[in-house]
């Protein structure tokens, strides 16, 4: 584990290596983040494989977070969901068919009228494993409610307080908050400003620049300075019987499927690929039930470049949910003079990049491999927290979205 547990904290993850594609989708926004509108028709699709040759009983609960994504110490259970039970099983399940790898596909939708959320604010939903001898912990997936009473605008420019139309965008950030009680702004009102769903360089809790009796405002803040980076690298891997887009080969190698994706190289030059900006979808060529028929295959990248002194190389992209662990560690190859890492993944388009992580930092860089161009086009989101003195818990008050393009 290369990063501390609670700096991981808002980041899926797959507790049992056997947890294989966890996800969480918005069923009323495909590309959305997992919000939800409190006490609206809104849902979630939670889902995710395990390596398993039969159904396993496995049963999920909610717990409300802080805005620093740890528990809402001050809540009792009763205070933030509604449920009928404890815990609750995963009642939709497939087994998987014709493929080599077995396992069975789980999904949840939720809320659901077995539970609901009461509270806005971040959520965690735990899957366990229910066995015999008890619960055993198997993913972690993380949503907030939106109780939307702070209206919230985001724009970006290439025009930074670092660099005009080079490698950075800035965001500028403004929050109405008259409809809220707020005494002391820099205390009770907490942004979270993200690029492209990265956690790992979001701006967390950025000062404002300008503060009113209704209003505040982040302009010229050089904590919303991002690397502008560049479009996102993608392959097409959707059958074990042919290479597909970016594919330079697949095989069979007893008892699995191999894809090697044709080498990379570090691009110090912007390159335009219309990319879903590190997405993935799984799907195949020849099925109808992608979530149950796809193939797993162990793909393996190559990056062509001289070791990064100081750094860590990673795969990054919403198939790592983020997540700069080993099993998206690139390792060097000094006979070879590259970079080799192999991820276990499904049949699918996927979307991905190197990122940089130097040594002692959680912090991603684009610009030794990927290099930054102010023409890369980004989507960044802005959350904002909400907590009165005296209140107990943090509420999430208020969302924006803004998909940065090029003006030609």
């Amino acid at each position: 584990m290369l990063l501390p547990l609670s700096l991981m904290a808002q980041r899926n993850e797959a507790l049992m290596p056997e947890i294989k594609s966890l996800r969480v989708e918005n069923l009323s926004q495909q590309w959305g983040l997992p919000i939800i509108n409190l006490n609206s028709s809104d849902q979630l699709l939670i889902s995710f494989d395990h390596l398993a040759d039969e159904y396993q009983r496995f049963v999920y609960k909610i717990e409300h977070l802080t805005a620093d994504f740890e528990a809402s110490a001050d809540l009792f259970e009763s205070d933030f969901v509604e449920n009928t039970a404890e815990t609750e099983p995963i009642d939709s399940y497939a087994e998987s068919m014709n493929t080599v790898t077995r396992y069975v596909h789980y999904e949840l939708v939720f809320p659901n009228r077995k539970m609901r959320p009461l509270l806005s604010g971040n959520y965690r939903l735990i899957i366990s494993l229910d066995e015999d001898d008890g619960l055993k912990p198997a993913a972690y997936v993380y949503f907030a409610v939106l109780d939307n009473r702070a209206a919230t605008g985001l724009s970006v420019t290439t025009n930074t307080d670092i660099d005009w139309n080079k490698e950075h965008q800035q965001v500028e950030l403004r929050v109405n908050t008259s409809n809220l009680e707020v005494r002391d702004a820099e205390r009770e009102v907490r942004v979270v400003v993200m690029q492209n769903r990265r956690w790992d360089n979001a701006a967390i809790a950025p000062s404002p620049t300008y503060v009113t009796l209704n209003d505040m405002q982040w302009r010229h803040s050089p904590a919303l300075i991002f690397e502008a980076g560049n479009e996102y690298r993608s392959f097409e891997m959707i059958s074990t019987q042919y290479a597909g887009m970016g594919m330079e080969r697949i095989r069979w190698h007893d008892p699995f499927y191999h894809a090697t994706i044709f080498p990379d190289e570090r691009r110090p030059n912007y390159l335009y690929n219309q990319d879903i900006n590190g997405r993935y979808v799984v799907r195949t060529d020849d099925n109808t039930d992608a979530a149950s028929e796809s193939e797993y295959i162990w793909t393996h990248f190559t990056l062509n470049c001289e070791k990064i002194e100081g750094a860590h190389i990673f795969l990054n992209g919403d198939f790592t949910n983020d997540n700069l662990t080993p099993p998206f560690l690139m390792h060097y190859n000094a006979e070879n003079e590259c970079y080799e890492g192999t991820a276990y993944l499904k049949t699918g388009y996927y979307n991905y990049q190197y990122i940089a992580v130097p040594y002692g930092s959680t912090r991603g860089k684009t610009l030794p491999i990927e290099g930054n161009h102010y023409q890369t086009e980004n989507e960044y989101d802005a959350l904002v927290y909400y907590k009165r003195t005296g209140n107990r818990y943090w509420q999430l008050v208020g969302q924006a979205h803004y998909d940065y393009k090029p003006i030609n």
